[in-house]
């Protein structure tokens, strides 16, 4: 799979079909819309696409920190290799992008990657204050020579799946329901690093990573988790958090301790899949009863059922 990172004519992309989003967490309606663009390129012989941003536009257009992100860019274009993507075409979003109106935009498309067909989500909007959208764009394309396809709204429960509604269910803690709407269950990734090691001295040794400002965190709390490492997933209780009860001021921190694994994970990368939110963050009398308590959530999470990936 090919990655583009800036305007540039490329002949090898021309006559392509390509998907256009912001693509953030690739949820169910992500893919319905990928597999739409991958149908119809299979059917006419042509190559396929996805033209994103690395950044959330919203870091842009709202001035401040904009969206907390649902997945990092390196795991977004691992997930678009394996759904057979021929190439991505991945732009910083700048305030001149925000700027650009949409004839403009649509024209630097059709200059650097000639598309034949685009494929846009119904909420799909570009050019300056959102202006342009699949209408725009099917229209253009009587002049620009491409077709454009849109895909419905995908509801679940009957709620719309967007990449909103699963930041709303992560912040509150709706574990079940976002990996419902994703497709998958929630997940964060990090290199394990040393923390404080309190959980060794308990006999119950987390692996530790400290993920980036920009993803979204479910709540403090505990909950039981996935753990991939050496190739296998594992069985874990995880806890996002400052260990209130060991530290006064403690630095927010995602810990896990894996059911039933002996190995030394520092230095490596690992994933960590959140399943369902067990309690929140609770500050104990002491250690014992920390520890009595993780052992309670260790039973949970031993006997809860559907622990499949």
């Amino acid at each position: 799979m090919r990655l583009m990172t800036r305007w540039t004519r490329d002949e090898a992309a021309a006559g392509c079909v390509l998907a256009l989003g912001a693509f953030d967490g690739l949820h169910i309606g992500h893919r319905m819309l990928m597999a739409k663009a991958q149908r119809i390129a299979r059917e006419r012989g042509l190559t396929w696409g996805v033209f994103t941003f690395a950044n959330h536009p919203s870091t842009v257009l709202t001035g401040e920190n904009g969206k907390k992100r649902l997945m990092g860019n390196m795991e977004r274009l691992s997930a678009l290799r394996d759904m057979g993507c021929d190439f991505v075409i991945q732009l910083q979003f700048t305030p001149a992008l925000a700027a650009m109106e949409a004839e403009d935009f649509i024209k630097h498309l059709a200059q650097c990657y000639n598309p034949s067909h685009l494929v846009v989500g119904f909420n799909y909007r570009f050019g300056h204050r959102g202006a342009g959208d699949y209408h725009t764009l099917k229209e253009a394309g009587k002049r620009y020579n491409f077709t454009a396809d849109v895909v419905p709204p995908i509801t679940l429960g009957g709620e719309t799946v967007s990449s909103t509604l699963i930041r709303s269910c992560i912040d509150s803690g709706e574990m079940q329901k976002a990996g419902a709407l994703l497709g998958r269950p929630y997940e964060l990734r990090g290199e394990v690093v040393h923390g404080r090691e309190i959980g060794r001295t308990m006999n119950l040794p987390t692996a530790n990573i400290v993920p980036p400002p920009s993803r979204q965190l479910p709540p403090r709390g505990v909950y039981i988790a996935q753990v991939w490492t050496d190739g296998v997933w594992h069985t874990a209780v995880t806890n996002i958090g400052s260990n209130p009860t060991v530290a006064q001021q403690g630095a927010l921190s995602v810990e896990s301790h894996l059911l039933d694994y002996k190995g030394d994970l520092y230095g490596r990368l690992i994933r960590v899949r959140f399943i369902k939110k067990l309690r929140g963050e609770v500050k104990f009398s002491g250690v014992a009863q920390l520890k009595a308590q993780i052992e309670k959530d260790v039973r949970i999470a031993r006997a809860w059922e559907g622990l499949k990936i």
